[in-house]
């Protein structure tokens, strides 16, 4: 695992081909900050329930369910995060070593986006869960 020399074109070329990922975190970020409002909304409203003298069973379960899909979704934009990490440090490390880490960073790539795509999954069951059941929240 020997250094390879390089020059200050080659850095920024490795620099250049890692800022989409960055940028990708960028979004990713803003996702998770979605999420946590959701889901504040979420524990707000459960908390008002077990307040106001009202049982509310189904809107419970309801709201319980919503707040299991934000917590999933925020679990796997986490690690959809650490797999673009992952990326980025791949990235630099085979542009710097003698290490072929294209299959590495393809399969790391390839990860993050099926847990990005199974986090917005997630999303859309707890939106789809917010006109079922007596519950007047949204």
């Amino acid at each position: 695992m020997l250094l390879v020399e390089s020059s200050q074109e080659e850095i920024a070329d490795i620099i250049r081909a890692a800022v989409a990922p960055v940028f990708l975190l960028s979004g990713i970020g803003a996702f998770v900050l979605v999420l946590t409002q959701r889901l504040a909304r979420v524990m707000d409203r459960l908390r008002a329930q077990g307040t106001d003298g009202v049982t509310g069973d189904e809107r419970r379960a309801v709201l319980h369910r919503r707040g299991q899909y934000i917590v999933t979704g925020l679990r796997l934009l986490t690690l959809c995060a650490h797999m673009v990490c992952a990326v980025i440090v791949a990235l630099f490390l085979d542009y710097f070593t003698d290490l072929p880490l294209d299959p590495l960073v393809a399969v790391l790539f390839i990860a993050a986006m099926l847990l990005l795509s199974a986090s917005l999954y997630c999303l859309l069951r707890e939106v789809s869960l917010i006109n079922q059941g007596p519950s007047d929240d949204s």
